[in-house]
């Protein structure tokens, strides 16, 4: 037995509220595979242990102490900690095993992080494609979160990554209580994602981050920056959770730019059809409503062949472009609103559907979101590179399939295509 121990642990069914370590007759130790024992957040000798617990056995001969052993603990520090609290007058004891990681939860986290691997190298990703595994991998986490399935440090841990990879404040909320847990579980991984969250959550909400993890465009085409911080934030309290200096911090946006700048996306040939578009290797923020500046204005449009299923709808309220041609090297903004019914979730993107399909695109994710069953509104931006029509259409999560859209443009583009079916939509 080593010869000082401090205190880890929860304690399991009560708050505090008489004693600044326990409060009622039941009381959760946890052994560590360092040879620690923990009870709440305090440090405390063993001696001070036996102290506590015979103040514990004195008010009530009931009392319960769990005791739950992690894993690589050895048996002989357990029965140390036992035989002090038996010493002491506590009679009843529940023994935890320790917790075996879940599977399925690290298999989940390695499919995240393998799908991402590529964009570190400069290679094409493809956006809807990974953008419908991360809602896959989403909906079980919430899964087996729901079912009491998460248990270990790397399990909340696990859950957390995945979770900070979704797209809603409420997600970012989640993913964060997540890594609150994981660190109490002695999981130091997850102080970094515990300030990672927080930060994408107040970016989220239109707020200044606090720790500086998170960064993005201001406008399509923009370089990469760091979002706004919260200056009143010490590096001392970055440093508490892994999180570098903000000079630092400030010092990677070259970095950030040269990976995952709109100008040095990589690219794959398209198709025909507005769902071959070559994906953007990351996810930097959201631009903020409000680009009609930077030499954009109201022009007018012709709307072209649509589809839809039952129920949906898109609705094209302004297009703004710096010229009347929406033409290749126009920068062209749409804004509107959506009706979906069909189904609980798609995607909703702004291309370019070019008919020859002779030229190579890459996707901003400015020029799509996330949409769930109902109306709301949309705001999405597009440089034109190429010859072709622009469209705004529907993509399902479940098959990443087109089932509805409109085509928008002059009228002499919209006077070429007057006869397309849009067969490939779902039918």
């Amino acid at each position: 037995m080593r010869s000082k121990y401090y205190i880890s642990g929860l304690i399991a069914a009560f708050a505090l509220a008489v004693s600044p370590l326990f409060a009622a007759d039941t009381v959760s130790l946890n052994v560590g595979k360092d040879g620690s024992v923990r009870v709440g957040e305090k440090k405390i000798t063993l001696e001070e242990l036996g102290a506590l617990a015979a103040a514990e056995a004195r008010k009530d001969k009931e009392v319960n102490f769990q005791v739950a052993v992690e894993a690589g603990a050895s048996a002989d520090e357990m029965a140390t900690v036992i035989n002090i609290c038996r010493r002491a007058g506590v009679s009843h004891f529940a023994l935890n095993e320790p917790a075996n990681d879940n599977a399925e939860l690290q298999h989940l986290y390695d499919e995240d992080q393998a799908d991402r691997q590529p964009a570190y190298a400069g290679k094409p990703v493809d956006v809807l494609a990974l953008s419908r595994r991360d809602d896959e991998r989403e909906r079980r986490v919430k899964e087996l979160y729901a079912a009491g399935q998460l248990r270990t440090g790397p399990d909340y841990y696990n859950a957390a990554m995945i979770l900070q990879h979704a797209l809603t404040p409420d997600d970012f909320l989640l993913c964060h209580d997540l890594c609150v847990v994981a660190i109490g579980k002695g999981e130091p991984r997850a102080k970094w994602l515990a300030a990672a969250s927080m930060d994408r959550f107040l970016v989220s909400i239109g707020r200044p981050q606090r720790f500086g993890t998170q960064y993005g465009a201001a406008r399509p085409g923009f370089p990469i920056r760091l979002s706004p911080v919260d200056t009143t934030v010490t590096d001392r309290l970055r440093m508490e959770l892994g999180v570098p200096p903000l000079a630092e911090l400030k010092q990677r946006e070259a970095k950030m730019d040269a990976l995952f700048g709109q100008s040095n996306q990589p690219s794959k040939p398209p198709a025909s059809t507005p769902a071959a578009v070559a994906p953007p290797a990351a996810e930097p923020a959201r631009p903020p409503p409000g680009l009609a500046g930077n030499g954009l204005a109201n022009i007018p449009f012709v709307l072209g062949p649509k589809k839809f299923k039952a129920g949906d709808a898109i609705v094209i309220e302004q297009v703004l472009a710096n010229s009347p041609n929406l033409a290749a090297g126009d920068r062209v903004v749409v804004r509107g609103q959506y009706l979906l019914a069909s189904k609980e979730r798609a995607t909703l993107l702004l291309a370019l559907t070019q008919p020859e399909g002779a030229g190579r695109e890459s996707v901003s994710p400015a020029q799509m979101m996330k949409v769930e069953r109902g109306t709301g509104a949309f705001e999405l931006a597009y440089e034109v590179k190429h010859t072709g029509v622009l469209n705004l259409t529907l993509y399902g999560f479940a098959d990443g399939k087109p089932f509805g859209g409109v085509y928008f443009g002059t009228k002499p583009q919209m006077d070429g295509i007057k006869d397309w079916t849009l067969s490939d939509y779902e039918k």
